[in-house]
Formats: C-alpha cells, sequence, structure tokens
C-alpha cells in the first residue's frame, strides 16, 4: 500500500487549506509517527521518487503556512469574522428583510394593477440569495452568476448590489456582502488579470482532474477559471466597495487586505496604462496572443469587453469611464481612512490622465454633433457601437461618468441617442420590441440588461414605462412555456421564445434593482374598459361565425357551440 502511495498528490488537497500553526500541527502529527523507529520504517518504505515527494508534500505545508496570507481562505478573526460567527448559525436564505421588501413592492405594483411585474420582482429579487450564494467557513462568500458554476468579480458585484439599501439594519444581509468583498480579495491578489474563479478545478463536475495545455495557455489555475483581462472587473470590487460604505457606515472591510487588493489594482492600471512598454500580458484568443496594435496615450488598456468577447481595439471606452470613477471613488475613500497613503496621490493623477485622454482620443464629430466611441486603438482607429454588457456606453450615468468636459452631459444625451438607433450595428428593432444587442449573442437578440439599462438610466417617464412593458412583454411570452418569470442574457426581438441562457443572475439582480429605482414612476395599469369588451366579444363572434361555430350569448357568460 504504502509502496504505491504519491503524496505528490496529496498537496492540492491541503493547498486550499489556509491552515494555521496549530492545524498544521495536528495534520504533520497525524501524518508523522511520534516514534523515531517508526519513523525511520516509514522513510524506508519511501522509496525514489516517492521519498522526494513526501519531503516535498511536508516541506510545501510548511511553506504554506507561512504564506498563508496568499492562499484560497481567510485566516483571519476580526471584527468582520466575529459577526459572520454570531449570525451564520441563524442565517437564512433569502433573510427575512428580503421577503419584508417584496410585500412592500408588491403592495405598491399591485395596487396599481402591475400582477405581472409583482410576479417578475417576486422571482428576481431573491434569485442571487436563493440560488447562488454558498457561505464558506472563513467567512467568505461564493456567488456563482447563475447556469455556469463560477463566480465572476464583475457579475457577484452587481447581483448583490440591490441588497446593499436594506443592509444598514441588517446583519444578515451584512455578512453576505462583506462575504463577497472578502472572496473578492483573495481572487484579486491571486490574479488581478483574473474575470472568473472557482474553489476547485471540476466546478462542473465533468470529471476534470489536471489542467491541460490550452489551460495553461489561457493562464488558468485550479482557481482561476478565466484569466481574459476585462478592467470593468477591478472596477465592479472597487464600486462595490464603495456603495456598501455610503450606504451602511460601515468602514471595517477597508483593511490592511482590502489595502493591498488595491494596490494590485493599481499597479495593473500602472502597467496596463503603458502597455507597450511595461505589459506582458497575452490571451491566445486574442489577435497573434497580443491583440491588435494600440498607441500609449494614457487611457487604459483592457483585453476583453464584459461580454467576455475580445476587444477590436483595446482602449475599451466604457471601462476606462467607469475607472475614472472607481479611482474617484477610491481617493475618497484613501483621504477618510488612510490619509497619509500615497495612494490618495496616485488614484487622483490617473484619474485625470484618463479623463484627459477620454476627451482626446474617444469623441467623434457625427452628424454635428460630438459622441464617444466604443473602442479606440489610440492611433487614429475607432469603433462606433454599443453593446448590452455593462459598462457600456448606454450606462454612462450608471456607472457616475460626469467629466468636468461635459458638466451638462451634452456629448453623453448625444451618444445616447445615437446608439439607440439604426447607427448603432447592434440595436435591433420591431413592432414590439427593440434594445441593444451583442456580438455575444446570434442575430438580432437583444439583451434584458440593455433594456433594463435603459430604463435605469432615463429620467422620460414614458421611456422608462416603454422599456418596462416590454421586459413584461418578453418574459409573460416565454413564461407561457416556462413558468420562471426570471430574466434571461438575451431573445429574439422576432419570437422571444428563442432566447439565451434560461438562468442568468446578474440580468436577474438588475431588474430587480431598477424596480426599486423606479416605482414611483412606473404607470398604473388600467382595466379594460365596457366598450373595450365589447369590440373584443364582437370580434370574437365574427370570428367563430366565420370559423363554423355557433355563439350562444348567455346573461353571464359566452358559449360556443359545434355547427
Amino acid at each position: 500500500m504504502m509502496k504505491s502511495m504519491n503524496f505528490f498528490h496529496l498537496f492540492p488537497l491541503v493547498l486550499p487549506l489556509n491552515m494555521s500553526g496549530g492545524t498544521l500541527l495536528k495534520v504533520l502529527s497525524s501524518l508523522i509517527p511520534s516514534n523515531t523507529n517508526d519513523l525511520l520504517s516509514l522513510l524506508l518504505l519511501l522509496k525514489p521518487p516517492h521519498f522526494l515527494y513526501f519531503l516535498y508534500f511536508l516541506c510545501s505545508l510548511v511553506l504554506f503556512s507561512l504564506f498563508s496570507k496568499t492562499g484560497l481562505y481567510w485566516n483571519k478573526c476580526d471584527e468582520t469574522f466575529k459577526k459572520f460567527e454570531k449570525y451564520k448559525k441563524t442565517l437564512v436564505l433569502p433573510p427575512p428583510s428580503i421577503k419584508k421588501e417584496i410585500k412592500r413592492v408588491c403592495k405598491i405594483l399591485k395596487a396599481k394593477g402591475r400582477h405581472t411585474l409583482c410576479r417578475i420582482f417576486e422571482k428576481t429579487f431573491p434569485n442571487t440569495l436563493e440560488t447562488a450564494v454558498t457561505m464558506l467557513h472563513d467567512g467568505t462568500a461564493f456567488v456563482i452568476t447563475g447556469d455556469i458554476p463560477l463566480m465572476w468579480l464583475r457579475d457577484s458585484a452587481a447581483q448583490v448590489n440591490p441588497y446593499i439599501p436594506l443592509a444598514k439594519d441588517d446583519p444578515y444581509l451584512q455578512i453576505i456582502i462583506e462575504g463577497v468583498i472578502r472572496r473578492d480579495i483573495k481572487w484579486i491578489k491571486m490574479d488581478p488579470y483574473g474575470s472568473s474563479f472557482r474553489m476547485f478545478l471540476d466546478f462542473d463536475h465533468a470529471g476534470k482532474e489536471e489542467l491541460t495545455d490550452w489551460d495553461y495557455r489561457c493562464g488558468r489555475t485550479a482557481y482561476v477559471a478565466q484569466h481574459d483581462y476585462e478592467m470593468d472587473s477591478l472596477t465592479y470590487f472597487i464600486k462595490l466597495s464603495y456603495d456598501y460604505w455610503k450606504s451602511t457606515g460601515i468602514s471595517a472591510i477597508f483593511d490592511e487586505d482590502w489595502r493591498e487588493a488595491i494596490v494590485a489594482i493599481l499597479d495593473t492600471w500602472d502597467i496596463e496604462q503603458n502597455h507597450n512598454s511595461k505589459s506582458q500580458y497575452t490571451y491566445p484568443t486574442l489577435l497573434k496572443d497580443k491583440g491588435s496594435t494600440t498607441c500609449d496615450n494614457k487611457l487604459l488598456w483592457v483585453g476583453m469587453r464584459p461580454s467576455d468577447d475580445s476587444c477590436k481595439y483595446h482602449f475599451l471606452i466604457p471601462a476606462n469611464m467607469m475607472a475614472v470613477t472607481s479611482l474617484r471613488q477610491l481617493n475618497e475613500i484613501f483621504t477618510s481612512f488612510f490619509p497619509e497613503d500615497e495612494i490618495i496621490y496616485r488614484t487622483s493623477k490617473m484619474a485625470d490622465e484618463v479623463e484627459q485622454a477620454i476627451k482626446e482620443h474617444a469623441i467623434f464629430e457625427h452628424e454635428g454633433k460630438e459622441i464617444y466611441a466604443y473602442e479606440v486603438d489610440g492611433c487614429g482607429n475607432k469603433n462606433m457601437m454599443d453593446d448590452a454588457n455593462i459598462p457600456s456606453l448606454l450606462s454612462i450615468p450608471y456607472i457616475g461618468f460626469k467629466p468636468s468636459y461635459d458638466p451638462n452631459g451634452k456629448i453623453e444625451k448625444a451618444t445616447r441617442n445615437w446608439i439607440l438607433s439604426k447607427s448603432n450595428p447592434y440595436f435591433f428593432s420591431n413592432s414590439q420590441f427593440e434594445g441593444i444587442g451583442s456580438p455575444h449573442t446570434p442575430g438580432s437578440n437583444v439583451w434584458h440588461l440593455a433594456i433594463i439599462m435603459r430604463a435605469l438610466t432615463s429620467n422620460d417617464p414614458v421611456e422608462i414605462n416603454k422599456q418596462i412593458s416590454m421586459l413584461e412583454r418578453s418574459v409573460q411570452t416565454v413564461e407561457s412555456n416556462s413558468g420562471s418569470f426570471l430574466m434571461h442574457e438575451s431573445f429574439s426581438i422576432q419570437n422571444p421564445n428563442k432566447f439565451t441562457r434560461h438562468w442568468f443572475s446578474w440580468a436577474n439582480s438588475l431588474f430587480a434593482e431598477m424596480i426599486l429605482k423606479k416605482l414611483d414612476v412606473i404607470e398604473v395599469q388600467k382595466p379594460a374598459s365596457h366598450l373595450a369588451k365589447s369590440v373584443y366579444l364582437v370580434c370574437l363572434c365574427v370570428l367563430m361565425v366565420f370559423a363554423g361555430k355557433k355563439v350562444v350569448m348567455g346573461k353571464k357568460k359566452l358559449m360556443v357551440q359545434t355547427v
């Protein structure tokens, strides 16, 4: 038995444990005999190469315990973890505050006659908590994106975002959101170029036992599922941290580990602001592994769009806009909690540089008006479009980009009008539906994310209610078959029953966020008038007569008999 054992195979099993010294001693004591003669006998049984494997295994345990801060789990008994320990035993998903909020919102919706909207909200608002969140023993939260069981930095932050307003008075929501922030800290310190992560290699239970050559080319590890650099992943982490602090007043999240994650982000952005001279990043789906040619100009280089598609030109303007917002948010945080930190200067300088670079390189004239390009290369080329995924040009007000050179939002408004027209190659419309799609999905599919974002970023009640009605109709059409009352990734405007991704938790959370923010604007659905009912019955009778049916009108009902 001993001769066939390969101790090297045990190392990956221990690697995620992030053990304390005491735990390490317990593990070692269980592996190593206390009696010297027994230990010598064990070592004699371990012939090469097993003897070397065993020594490697022991050394790895010791080294890993010394550098446990870089491990998969937290080993920290601070205020945040003590809160988790206090409430974890009574935590139920969703917490009572979520159910209470659903009742409050649905009472308003039903009073407006919007019973279908209530049903959709009942399903979408708790969806992340009911189906996507797993609380881990170290107080962190692993949040899958839906039907893909991986944790995206961007998606997980967006998925818990609508719960932030309720978190101030709910410790259960606090430990969930703080758990997401702390889990993201681990991911960012592990790989700031990563976009999605997993707790173990065989995340989809397909029997995968080792990384492939393609995995190595993609920069993947047992825990880094996607090494495709999507800069907005990092901005969403900053947004979540900032919004949580501003809403709840809780600052315990801003500890040294959080600061180290921010340093990793800023160091990455410093490299990618000077991509051609500093960056070593490659990815096999990019053109020649490096991407198309760019000319450095203080914009931040991006590998992939938030759709996971490769950029055509690698200065993705919506992502750079969100980075400016994030840098200014970091400046506020560090000024408040790290007043002597040099990061205050770094964030201010970089925010000003990127904003100025957007002004100089991302604005172009269209029919006498200045509008933003979606992507530029800094060498004079531009990609005029918008994509449904966020950040997008449509989402400029949502991501908080308010440049000093456009104080009244004139360029943003002109850009919005342009992307919501046929001029945008990914804007699709017919008599029933319209919205922005993506090259990531087939044909004329529009995305629920884009329709929701259009409502979120509008101040026009007519426009807002038009988007809500389209969302309602698209879901009703599909739900006649599935009954889930949930958002999807995209759907065909010709036939909403043809859709992509039946479970897309980000879209569910964004829909719930939109309902909460636009609740007062949602219009009352008037019941059908008596005249309308009469016209309907007359038309129905005529159709049935032509179909060979005999119509008998009673006092309270209409009966149909075969002729």
